[in-house]
């Protein structure tokens, strides 16, 4: 049986539940807040799920052996899915409340033992497509979790694997594509240098033929893509992290239906790498966290607009360190969230809500804190 640990913090009120097994789904309350967000947290030791409410109603959180301590949060088809990447890995899919509702292998047969799952994108079918970094093939799962196929990536980087990250679907011309980010990293160096400009790959959701590879012309595309409308996804491209003024780096717009992607902020306007992208709905602004070139690459958040990339104040941070971690827009896109790794005493790791007003100002609305930095939402 695993054994939970209750973290009890000063104006934190955890909600904590335990799952039989390694292979079970987390389980949280099946009820939450209507304004509830679903959030991952994670100390790369131990790991959470579940939701906090805009509102201010008290943090439920899970926390078990089995989400290890390298999770990812993936959203892809209006499903949400929890990723563990260390070891063998596991991909639990969650509910509205971030309790768990099935859970999978990212592995097939002759798989080795570990192939570090990237994203989930949800097939119109009901399959799930799984992006695996150390690995040249994306695995197809059937609706019931059952490996159905595998696609052969190896061809489209030198090194024979190119480094599959973020993924999703997109409708072109009323046909589903899979939308698979490459990052095409140099396998052969010490860290995985990225040396060579990155690609996507669209795949045909029904035959799961790569159709095309569009050169994305930027390095190191980081972390998530954050989806609008049918087609079109915002990339952050960090390029190399000790650099603040490169050329082939900052804040990308892909067009799936065009085919196109466009650097619309790059990096020598953000001074320094950007990490992650969150654009509003129905609205020019974006926000980004964006890490300076320092030995501890401080963070800070700063808005965009996503028409002229004309860049805004920055918007909470500089951190001391590389503390930002986590940005989404919560349902009425008018409320930001930002994780941060700066503990509080006796309070524990904040949640930045930052409140929009015009056309893309932010300010302060209030902190939520959880007992482990937040590192992903949904809202």
């Amino acid at each position: 049986m695993i054994t939970c640990r209750l973290h009890t913090i000063a104006r934190l009120a955890v909600v904590l539940a335990c799952a039989c097994s390694a292979a079970d789904p987390p389980r949280a309350p099946s009820a939450c807040a209507a304004d509830a967000v679903t959030v991952v947290a994670t100390d790369y030791q131990s790991s959470g799920v579940g939701t906090i409410s805009l509102s201010g109603a008290p943090p439920q959180l899970l926390f078990g052996s089995e989400l290890g301590g390298d999770p990812a949060l993936s959203i892809s088809g209006g499903r949400a899915f929890f990723l563990a990447r260390e070891g063998a890995g596991a991909i639990f899919e969650l509910g509205a409340c971030g309790q768990g509702i099935g859970s999978f292998s990212p592995r097939a047969t002759g798989d080795p033992a570990t192939v570090d799952p990237q994203a989930v994108a949800a097939l119109p079918d009901g399959s799930l497509l799984v992006t695996r970094f150390l690995v040249p093939t994306a695995i197809v799962l059937s609706p019931s979790g059952v490996p159905r196929a595998t696609i052969d990536l190896s061809s489209l980087d030198g090194d024979g694997n190119p480094n599959m990250s973020a993924a999703d679907v997109a409708r072109v011309g009323g046909a589903a594509k899979a939308v698979v980010v490459l990052e095409r990293l140099d396998d052969t160096t010490l860290y995985k240098l990225a040396l060579q400009p990155a690609s996507i790959a669209l795949i045909d959701a029904e035959t799961l033929a790569v159709e095309s590879v569009i050169d994305l012309k930027v390095r190191n595309p980081f972390g998530r893509m954050d989806k609008h409308g049918d087609a079109e996804f915002w990339l952050a491209a960090a390029g190399d992290f000790a650099a603040s003024s490169e050329p082939d780096a900052g804040i990308v717009r892909f067009d799936a239906a065009g085919r196109t992607a466009d650097l619309v902020v790059p990096e020598t306007k953000l001074g320094g790498s950007v990490t992650e992208v969150a654009v509003a709905d129905g609205t020019r602004c974006g926000a980004a966290i964006v890490a300076d070139a320092s030995a501890q690459n401080r963070t800070w958040v700063v808005t965009f607009n996503t028409v002229t990339g004309e860049v805004g104040a920055v918007a909470s941070g500089p951190t001391a360190g590389y503390d930002l971690r986590g940005l989404a827009w919560a349902h009425d896109a008018g409320t930001l969230l930002v994780g941060d790794r700066t503990f509080a005493a006796g309070q524990g790791y904040p949640v930045h809500l930052l409140s929009r007003s015009g056309d893309c100002t932010l300010r302060p609305l209030r902190d939520v804190y959880l007992p482990l930095p937040a590192i992903a939402f949904r809202p």
